[in-house]
């Protein structure tokens, strides 16, 4: 099986609108490559950690314009070219961030926790 790639514009879909913004790039990608690689690849360029990201076909991100994580491109429907000439491709993805377990967001948390407990004992 000849390997087939795909030259992907990542948009980050908040951001659409902006021309040069760091969370819009291009890669050559394998269409062997699953959906779920993606927020690896997002992660490493942007220099955001991420645990999940959501890629759309469409700006809008609608639901039904999501591709499916464990799909590889092959499987969402792209064919590919060559890679001294690959297909191009534009795909929009959004993303949240787990912030459950930042120590910097926690710390406000913990500080006013041991004020309340060293009050509790005071008393």
């Amino acid at each position: 099986m000849i390997p087939r790639y795909l030259l992907i514009n990542f948009r980050l879909a908040s951001f659409d609108h902006s021309i040069h913004h760091v969370g819009h790039f291009s890669e050559l990608i394998s269409t062997h490559t699953t959906v779920k690689h993606f927020t690896r690849i997002i992660s490493d360029r942007t220099l955001i950690a991420l645990t999940q990201a959501s890629i759309f076909r469409e700006k809008s991100c609608n639901p039904c314009s999501m591709l499916l994580p464990d799909h590889t491109l092959a499987e969402c429907g792209y064919e590919g070219g060559s890679k001294e000439n690959p297909s191009e491709l534009v795909l929009y993805y959004t993303y949240s961030l787990n912030l459950q377990e930042c120590p910097l967001l926690l710390c406000d948390h913990y500080l006013s926790r041991r004020q309340t407990n060293s009050k509790t004992l005071a008393h």
